[in-house]
C-alpha cells in the first residue's frame, strides 16, 4: 500500500500524506454583497478553486503483485517475523514495486515493538 486517506480524504500515511497539499488544491470562494434594490446580489470578491496537481507513480502493477506474493512466501518459508522488498529501475531511480509482509492494515494502529503475526 502506497498511502491512505482518512474520512475527510486527507492523506494520513505514505505518499498520500507526503503529497497531501499538492494533491488537494484549494476550494473556491465567492463573497456576495446583498441589497434590496436590483440587482439583488453583486459579486464583491471571487477566487476560483485551484485543482490539485497530478502525480505520476512509477509502480508496475505486475511487478507489485509478484513482489507481494514472493515476500509473503519468503517470510513464511523462513519463519521470519517480517520482510520487505523494493524493486527499482537503476538508471532512473523509479520505484517499480515495494512490498512488506505482514501487510499494512489501516484499521489496526501500529505500536512500537509489537509486530503482528501473519494471518
Amino acid at each position: 500500500m502506497l498511502g491512505s486517506v482518512d474520512f475527510e480524504e486527507k492523506g494520513n500515511s505514505g505518499i498520500e500524506k507526503a503529497l497531501d497539499e499538492e494533491l488537494r488544491g484549494t476550494p473556491g470562494i465567492t463573497r456576495l454583497l446583498t441589497d434590496v434594490s436590483p440587482p439583488a446580489d453583486r459579486a464583491a470578491d471571487h477566487h476560483p478553486r485551484q485543482t490539485g496537481h497530478l502525480s505520476h507513480l512509477t509502480i508496475d502493477e505486475r511487478l507489485q503483485f509478484v513482489a507481494e506474493r514472493e515476500i509473503a512466501a519468503a517470510v513464511l518459508s523462513h519463519n521470519a517475523a517480517s520482510g520487505s522488498v523494493i524493486v527499482m529501475q537503476p538508471d532512473t531511480g523509479d520505484i517499480l514495486a515495494m512490498a512488506s509482509y505482514p501487510t499494512f492494515d489501516p484499521n489496526v494502529r501500529w505500536s512500537a515493538g509489537k509486530i503482528r503475526s501473519p494471518a
